[in-house]
């Protein structure tokens, strides 16, 4: 997962563009759409902090991209949560 910003000291965040392959992203998620396959990749929020992924249908991945649905309701109806 590529950084969402870069930090330069005495700079304010400075956005990252989205690479070729990201369909939409969000605050501490990304869905990329690589050979017809929608990924969504997440920090887990545990205590150690992971970074995990999950593949989407394309009506989920649209659903996010278009703030239809959250990834919370989203890994929750799937029983990820």
């Amino acid at each position: 997962m590529s950084d969402f910003f870069t930090l330069t000291p005495g700079q304010p965040p400075a956005a990252v563009a989205p690479t070729s392959d990201e369909y939409a992203r969000g605050d501490d998620w990304v869905v990329k759409h690589r050979s017809g396959t929608y990924i969504l990749e997440y920090w887990s929020g545990e205590l150690a902090d992971h970074l995990k992924t999950v593949t989407l249908s394309q009506q989920d991945a649209d659903a996010l991209r278009l703030g239809k649905t959250s990834v919370d309701q989203l890994l929750a109806a799937k029983g990820v949560l």
